[in-house]
């Protein structure tokens, strides 16, 4: 389900309570209510409550961290729990990003629990190309009666690493930390699917609850369907889906006829390059920035379609949705996200990015100029024009071509370093990066962050994913990921105090990830045994 909703500007993830009725969903996001502060979430909708029983579901809102530089926002959903109301549950599970199963902990439950369990996870591997996670909680464990973690395991037949946390949903314990691992596993899941084919193909319309209601009502027919409402509301969003379509099949085509290796004609679909010639205000370092935009010539920029779009991924950073044009020694870039339909609101965004960049100081490439410029069609557009740099994505690929193990632990080792840097950003002055590789830079051997997405909060999502992933894909390369292992324990430990490493939540992070393959297990035991609670 997970999308970019444009008018949010926000990637809206959905984690649905699922389990046997009565188990205690409804009252996890009762409970979570009491959690977040109000400014951070919506208020709790449940339509269509009988006798405090679920029959559509229970909605609730939480803004929840950053994705790949974009603000988060997590749906919480519970599903009807009745066995009559099966289609609806099932519905709302099919566009879940985590799932959390909720279990009531006695014994004599736990046999329809097991069952229930059983045939949602085989739905989950079997529906989609990304795994979506998932995560038990063992609610009412204050029972005298209640069993353990570990007694469910066994009972379901789960490795003793599966998430199974113990809760007591109406008093509050253990709740937060359920949806927080939820939330890190849907933030995991997104990272990827963003990393594949880019922020923009997740552009969609993140829902309200009026509409998954009558969305429920369409399916099943029942009481409170209202077909004039249901079909306007399908015409509606049929007419928004071609219009999206089309519009990203002219990006495509123009994408398609420009040839990374020459000159490219720009197509009307494109946005316009950027120039000197732009107001006062709309370009900054304004000197500089001016001086340097003269001296390139914009009539021989290369499109780089091989670094962006949905048409390749040759430099090894993924598919993504930004412009990028390489200008003589400079890389000139702006996405789809850095576009505003006024004045006002370009400006504003001009100013943000320039405070990021001061912000990061020596992080940023000397010679970075930022700037706003209006197309034919009265729209703005945000450019950012760094020198062009090898970034540690394109050198570990690279290295794995050449087979070069040197080179690749030189890359890796930057990468770690990385990692470790923006941890203390983030621990000490509430900078929050995109930390994957291709976000980073080398320039004559120091760091450099070149990407234009920098936010402000406490704690990094991504972290623990991005950092095992790189162990993950190298994992045929003993020496280089066990060098960059040993470097991010050494770093982490020696480079942070305790409480910075508890508020980043470290242990956490690392702890949660999901991750595939022996060697990246073996990372996950050794960072998690070495590090200090």
């Amino acid at each position: 389900m997970a999308v970019f909703d444009s008018e949010l500007n926000k990637i809206v993830v959905r984690i649905v309570y699922d389990g046997p009725a009565r188990s205690g969903k409804t009252s996890n996001l009762k409970s979570l209510c009491e959690v977040f502060t109000v400014p951070r979430r919506s208020e709790l909708h449940s339509p269509g409550e009988t006798a405090g029983r679920t029959t559509y579901f229970d909605w609730l809102h939480v803004d929840s961290g950053i994705v790949r530089g974009c603000a988060l926002r997590s749906q919480f959903l519970t599903v009807p729990g009745q066995k009559v109301l099966a289609r609806r549950r099932l519905s709302l599970l099919s566009e879940a990003d985590a799932i959390v199963f909720v279990v009531e902990g006695q014994r004599e439950l736990l046999h329809e629990a097991r069952q229930m369990f059983r045939l949602l996870q085989e739905r989950a591997k079997k529906e989609r190309k990304e795994p979506i996670p998932i995560v038990i909680q063992l609610n009412k464990s204050d029972l005298v009666n209640a069993v353990s973690p570990d007694d469910l395991r066994s009972d379901f037949g789960l490795n003793w690493d599966f998430p199974v946390l113990s809760a007591s949903a109406e008093n509050g314990t253990g709740v937060k930390e359920t949806a927080v691992l939820a939330m890190r596993g849907a933030a995991n899941r997104v990272s990827i699917l963003s990393a594949e084919a880019g922020v923009l193909a997740l552009k969609g319309n993140s829902g309200s609850p009026a509409a998954l209601q009558l969305q429920l009502d369409d399916l099943d027919g029942i009481e409170g369907y209202c077909p004039v409402a249901a079909l306007q509301l399908e015409k509606e969003e049929r007419s928004e889906s071609q219009r999206r379509e089309n519009t990203r099949e002219a990006v495509h085509k123009a994408l398609r006829r420009s040839d990374p290796r020459q000159s490219s004609t720009l197509h009307t679909a494109l946005p316009p390059l950027p120039t000197a010639e732009v107001a006062s205000g709309c370009i900054w370092p304004a000197a500089t920035g001016r001086q340097l935009l003269r001296s390139l010539s914009f009539d021989d920029a290369i499109h780089r379609v091989d670094l962006s779009g949905n048409l390749g991924t040759q430099d090894g950073s993924g598919r993504s949705d930004t412009y990028i044009f390489q200008v003589g020694g400079y890389c000139v870039k702006t996405s789809e996200r850095r576009r505003r339909e006024s004045f006002d609101k370009g400006k504003s965004m001009m100013i943000e990015a320039a405070r990021n960049k001061v912000m990061l100081g020596s992080l940023t490439p000397a010679g970075t100029v930022i700037s706003l410029h209006q197309s034919q069609t009265k729209q703005f557009w945000l450019w950012t024009t760094t020198p062009w740099l090898p970034t540690l994505r394109s050198l570990m690929k690279s290295a794995v071509e050449e087979s070069s193990k040197n080179k690749l632990t030189s890359a890796l080792d930057h990468y770690a370093t990385s990692i470790v840097l923006s941890a203390k950003l983030a621990a000490r002055d509430g900078i929050i990066l995109d930390v994957h590789p291709s976000n980073f830079a080398l320039e004559e051997g120091r760091l450099r962050y070149i990407d234009d997405d920098v936010t402000l909060g406490s704690q990094i999502p991504t972290l623990g994913y991005s950092l095992l992933k790189r162990v993950e894909e190298y994992g045929d390369f003993v020496e280089p990921t066990r060098s960059y292992v040993e470097q991010i324990i050494k770093s982490l430990t020696s480079e942070l105090n305790a409480g910075e490493r508890q508020r980043l939540d470290i242990r956490g992070l690392i702890r949660d990830t999901i991750v595939q393959g022996d060697s990246a297990k073996q990372a996950q035991r050794l960072l998690l045994d070495s590090l200090p609670i």
